[in-house]
């Protein structure tokens, strides 16, 4: 069905098939007007290319692409970059301009292109320039001028819908990280400083044994402070026990880094044998965080831009390129978010180890605020 009215969906088409050949150019005249957002309207979609065959051949590729019939006298016209073909073969018209009038060079003319729209147009100043465009819009320069008045010079705000999209990605962890602490107290301090020694020593030996690499292996630097008897008991417990001096302890703390958790439990049975006294932290882990994040946010623009078209067809509209992107932060999941435009991927395979430990999965989220043209 031939469309007679100028439709910025028209000019996504042109634009999606230019890309896709490498088509140089950029929209002029009212069509150009319109996709900025001034009012009006137009038989047919106006193009300023790059005048030169092997644009030309590209534009003739393009315009195949589209459904256009392409004859070898308008393929010729195109390719000779005659100063003005009109294209009326194909499922809407176009203008191919390839000389505007008071538009002297094509390169000066890019420099000023207006992107605003998220289309590639010549700025509105000199589309109003134009003498060609004058010559066949006469009442069309007229508005633009009231228009310019009226906006302050500035392009009015387009038609827009604003939807969000989130996504989450659950993965397998891939590396556990643990904070163990020892400790010794003794009257002695050197006696409980060597007994903490030892047991740090033993789990240093204990990692290198397990092919854990030295810098996966932190220490604390020694923590040395007076024990009393009184120390664990409440504070109302404490006025009726006479306070009594048990030793100094002497306490350093361990940071190991495991990158292969299957191993978690054999290595923390070692350690604990070792003169380990205390497991203050488990951390599961995804080495690939930033790889997952990249994931969910690519699924949460896709969610996005799948409500935005769903709503967009229930009042008889279409969207165009995306005007903004906002990224919100880190949404946790919960079942309440489940009713939300939302895309769920699980990445990893699962687990038949016997293991004593069950780490689950780790939700990577993402959620994005994205405004796309209306129209």
């Amino acid at each position: 069905m031939r469309r007679e009215t100028f439709n910025p969906a028209q000019a996504q088409e042109v634009a999606v098939a230019f890309a896709k050949h490498g088509v140089d150019y950029m929209f002029i005249g009212k069509s150009g007007a319109i996709l900025l957002g001034y009012p009006g309207t137009t038989q047919d979609v106006d193009v300023f290319p790059r005048k030169s065959e092997e644009n030309g051949r590209k534009i003739v590729a393009a315009l195949k692409d589209l459904d256009f019939a392409i004859d070898e006298n308008l393929e010729q016209e195109i390719t000779r970059r005659k100063d003005l073909v009109q294209v009326k073969t194909g499922p809407f018209d176009i203008d191919l301009v390839f000389a505007p009038d008071g538009i002297e060079n094509y390169d000066e003319a890019k420099q000023r292109i207006d992107s605003s729209s998220g289309f590639p147009v010549l700025n509105i100043t000199d589309i109003i320039g134009d003498a060609t465009m004058r010559k066949t819009t006469g009442i069309f320069v007229v508005m633009f001028m009231l228009a310019l008045v009226a906006y302050g010079q500035n392009p009015p705000t387009p038609s827009l819908i604003t939807v969000s999209g989130q996504a989450e990605v659950r993965v397998e962890p891939d590396e556990v990280v643990f904070t163990l602490g020892v400790e010794s107290v003794d009257k002695d301090m050197i006696a409980a400083k060597k007994r903490t020694d030892d047991a740090v020593k033993q789990v240093l030996s204990i990692a290198k044994a397990n092919n854990i690499k030295p810098e996966d292996v932190q220490t604390s630097y020694i923590s040395v402070q007076p024990k009393y008897n009184t120390d664990d008991l409440e504070y109302g417990q404490r006025q009726n026990v006479k306070r009594e001096f048990v030793g100094y302890q002497v306490s350093k703390t361990i940071a190991v880094t495991l990158r292969d958790i299957s191993r978690f439990d054999s290595l923390l049975s070692d350690v604990l044998k070792a003169g380990v006294t205390r497991l203050s932290n488990v951390e599961f882990r995804d080495s690939k965080i930033r790889q997952h994040k990249d994931q969910a946010r690519a699924m949460a623009i896709k969610a996005a831009q799948e409500k935005a078209k769903l709503l967009a067809t229930q009042i008889g509209q279409t969207i165009g390129p995306a005007y903004s992107i906002t990224e919100s932060g880190v949404v946790p999941y919960s079942p309440a978010n489940v009713s939300q435009n939302r895309i769920d991927a699980f990445v990893g395979g699962t687990s038949e180890s016997e293991s004593a430990i069950a780490p689950g999965t780790i939700s990577v989220s993402a959620q994005v605020t994205v405004s796309f043209r209306l129209y």
